[in-house]
């Protein structure tokens, strides 16, 4: 669904584009991008994968297949951060 909202709602909202009149068009977020995203920030913080899959009702299996990226990315980001401070 595309609308063009004025009403404080573009938070929840991802832009799209602009419509002709210069108004940013958004697309409301389905529930898996919303799923994605509490995902990640929990990764982010530090949860571990069996912390996520009871938080979200899943199994450990699934959570790691389905963000195992986002786990690499983690992962990485940690290692930078770490070989960083080796360095410092």
């Amino acid at each position: 669904m595309i609308v063009t909202v004025t009403d404080g709602l573009e938070k929840r909202m991802h832009p799209v584009k602009r419509d002709s009149s210069g108004k940013i068009v958004y697309a409301i977020a389905h529930n898996h991008q919303w799923r994605h995203t509490f995902v990640k920030e929990h990764l982010d913080a530090g949860a571990s994968i069996e912390e996520i899959a009871d938080l979200i009702g899943d199994t450990y299996k699934v959570v790691a297949e389905t963000y195992a990226h986002f786990i690499k990315e983690r992962q990485e980001r940690l290692n930078k951060k770490t070989r960083k401070t080796w360095k410092d």
